[in-house]
């Protein structure tokens, strides 16, 4: 693994970042930052978790000039990412580094740094009002959240606006739809993809836990005084549910952070921070919160409910596992969520559990289990047909007698055919 000294750096950037911790560069860094520094457009798909945010801060820091033109333009989903973001570029000021940046939330901004960090609802207002002749780069940041979230129309004005600019996307995931649109409205880029067709950083577990005869709020009480996860975040789908576990948790004094995406921008700062600094070590959060929430040490994260959508899934499971440390992701199902559930199986591989009232027992996988129940209906199969040969319309002496054996008749050739299907399998492993 390259360090950051190996690139053609500013000696003061190298310094900040060694301020900062950052000595060795993450696979995706190592492929992105280059191609950023020869000014090129790039689409980078990598999993959550892996070091995106310096892949494309580093660069836009690097090649800042002196004056004070807006040079770069990053947009986000949602206000959330942004001042995530946000965070990051304050932590370079605050080791020394020169330049300015400003976060544009809201339509009344007169003053930009050569940095701004946004929204694309905000894109049109910067056009207006801010001077970007000197603009060199924009950054599609989470670029499939951007068009799965109701963005797509926003992102081709920008796109088309900015034609001499060279843009970039940065993505976890490249569904049909985004590889089409990249088509159409990205000129010449080079693509890098570190996922090796993974969708979550490989150092998370991925467990699902039956919750059948729970209730909803019940089955996470009980597996958090079950499991006692150390840091861990909790998603819902809905507010309604949130609401619900908020009130649930609150009942039984099991102290917790509560973020939801409607919340002020003030107040979502203030639970994020009781997270990270470890004043409560749970955090309820929707989905919408599943791309902003960036803290080193979550061990856990549990999934109420399948999402909506299956990519927030793997976005949820990102916030656990960040950096290459070990994480956990719980997701929680019952019978009405199997066929979901297979779904997300071609994706990724799960462990089974079910939750009981004192203990998280391990089980077998749902492929086995299936398997079993086919195996079962095949036998009952044949035992019909067994029976059939001897059934009649007239009662006859040992009928019931006879009706027995056939039924032993077709278990012992039941049997027989499992086993000559072992022996098979065993010499052809030996061959």
């Amino acid at each position: 693994m390259n360090n950051f000294k190996s690139l053609n750096l500013k000696s003061e950037l190298i310094k900040t970042l060694e301020k900062q911790g950052f000595i060795n560069m993450s696979e995706v860094q190592e492929k992105s930052i280059p191609a950023l520094l020869r000014n090129e457009s790039i689409i980078v798909k990598s999993e959550t978790g892996s070091g995106k945010t310096l892949s494309f801060l580093v660069p836009i820091l690097n090649d800042l000039s002196s004056d004070e033109k807006v040079e770069a333009i990053i947009v986000t989903p949602t206000n959330m990412l942004a001042n995530q973001i946000c965070s990051v570029l304050k932590s370079f000021l605050e080791s020394g580094y020169n330049f300015s940046y400003s976060l544009v939330d809201s339509l009344n901004r007169t003053n930009y740094g050569k940095i701004i960090v946004t929204t694309p609802i905000f894109v049109p207002a910067i056009k207006q009002y801010c001077n970007l002749k000197h603009l060199k780069r924009i950054i599609l940041d989470e670029a499939d959240m951007l068009i799965f979230g109701g963005f797509e129309e926003e992102i081709t004005s920008i796109i088309q606006a900015f034609k001499a600019v060279k843009i970039s996307l940065f993505t976890a995931s490249i569904d049909e739809h985004l590889s089409s649109f990249i088509k159409k409205y990205i000129g010449a880029y080079e693509f890098i993809d570190v996922t090796r067709k993974k969708v979550t950083s490989q150092s998370v577990k991925h467990h699902l836990v039956n919750v059948h005869g729970f209730t909803f709020e019940g089955a996470l009480i009980t597996f958090l005084k079950v499991r006692k996860p150390f840091k861990c975040i909790i998603f819902s789908s809905k507010k309604t549910e949130l609401v619900t576990l908020h009130e649930a948790l609150t009942k039984e004094k099991i102290s917790h952070a509560y973020l939801t995406g409607d919340m002020p921008k003030g107040k979502q700062r203030q639970e994020i921070r009781r997270f990270k600094d470890g004043e409560v070590y749970y955090l309820l959060a929707s989905d919408i919160a599943s791309r902003g929430i960036d803290v080193k040490d979550v061990t856990d994260v549990i999934s109420m409910n399948i999402p909506y959508e299956q990519i927030y899934y793997f976005h949820r499971a990102g916030r656990a596992g960040r950096f290459s440390s070990g994480g956990d992701s719980y997701l929680f199902y019952d019978s009405d969520d199997v066929k979901k559930v297979k779904e997300l199986q071609k994706k990724v591989k799960f462990d089974y559990y079910t939750l009981k009232k004192d203990q998280l027992k391990e089980e077998r996988d749902l492929s086995t289990r299936n398997q079993k129940k086919h195996t079962n209906e095949l036998l009952e199969k044949q035992i019909r047909k067994e029976v059939a040969k001897v059934r009649s319309n007239v009662v006859k002496p040992n009928y019931k007698k006879k009706v027995k054996k056939a039924a032993e008749k077709a278990k012992r050739y039941h049997r027989m055919k499992i086993i000559r299907k072992n022996l098979a399998k065993k010499d052809k492993s030996i061959n």
